[in-house]
């Protein structure tokens, strides 16, 4: 979703329909896990007068076996 725009946490939830989950918090919780992870960030758009995201790559190699992300 965010690699084709940036989007506010309300937005991202309702994008995810049958597959949100119970509660938006849990969706601004994995938000900013990833914003602390660096694989996001986090910006506040004074036009829409709400907070944005925007993966910061396009694409990335997560490596399990090295817990890894590159």
């Amino acid at each position: 979703m965010l690699a084709k725009e940036d989007m506010s946490a309300s937005q991202i939830y309702s994008k995810l329909g049958n597959y949100a989950p119970k509660y938006r918090q849990s969706v601004n919780k994995a938000l900013e896990l990833l914003r602390e992870s660096g694989l996001l960030s986090k910006y506040y758009n004074a036009e829409k007068k709400k907070l944005y995201y925007h993966l910061i790559k396009e694409k990335y190699t997560i490596n399990l076996a090295e817990m890894k992300v590159e």
